[in-house]
């Protein structure tokens, strides 16, 4: 604490806290609804029922190209489908692992060359992901 400047203190105890009365929300809230909500607890029995149905699916066979098992089984899977769109989609551009690799550069400089490489990923991470916080 001592080697902490002053400012930052400052800067820090000033972030508004949420009255006791009312929980903040945190990210794990935002993505899966407030408990409170009504209509949330139908859509997460919806989102349930849709993963367990998937999971009783017969495996993909490995030589089946899985970009048209999705294209075919949409329909079945419409909230699935949405997830495995984000994560088998490949960017048309190299622009977002250019984005990556220059605040690596901004990261680690002279002055910071001794961080590890686990904190330096740690770091951006939270660089790129701060917002959803």
């Amino acid at each position: 604490m001592e080697n902490i400047p002053e400012s930052l203190i400052e800067s820090v105890s000033g972030i508004e806290q949420c009255p006791p009365e009312k929980r903040c929300k945190s990210a794990f809230d935002i993505l899966l609804g407030d408990e409170e909500d009504s209509s949330t607890g139908l859509e997460n029995d919806t989102i349930l029922g849709e993963v367990t149905k998937y999971l009783e699916e017969k495996p993909i066979p490995r030589s089946d190209c899985i970009l048209n098992w999705w294209k075919i089984n949409s329909p079945t899977y419409p909230l699935l489908a949405i997830i495995a769109r984000g994560l088998l989609g490949i960017p048309s551009t190299s622009a977002t692992s250019e984005r990556i690799f220059s605040i690596a550069g901004l990261t680690v400089t002279k002055l910071r060359s001794a961080l590890k490489p686990s904190n330096v990923d740690a770091l951006i991470f939270l660089n790129k992901n701060y917002e959803l916080l």
